[in-house]
């Protein structure tokens, strides 16, 4: 989600490598994926659509390439720093399984 609400979405965007400028592959895009990150992805999901932002990071609808699930991946900005945040993303991921 933008600043207004709005939801960004982009069908079918399965080339944001592009949106990395320069060389370093640490360098992030605006979904906060490094180029290596999003070459993993890529390599192994097609990205379907934006479905949000928020603070802690970016959320894509997408179709695995090999068992053609549908699928969503978060691409979190802000890495984990304490247990307490490790647990929470953990609790998070069980209970998305569960949808």
């Amino acid at each position: 989600m933008n600043s207004s609400g709005d939801t960004d979405s982009k069908k079918g965007d399965n080339s944001d490598s592009s949106s990395i400028s320069g060389s370093d592959p640490n360098e992030k895009d605006k979904y906060g994926a490094t180029r290596s990150l999003r070459h993993q992805i890529l390599k192994k999901y097609q990205i379907l659509e934006v479905l949000g932002k928020g603070s802690y990071g970016c959320v894509s609808k997408a179709k695995c390439l090999k068992t053609d699930r549908i699928v969503a991946l978060k691409i979190m900005e802000n890495q984990t720093n304490t247990e307490y945040d490790t647990i929470k993303l953990l609790r998070e991921i069980q209970l998305m399984k569960r949808l």
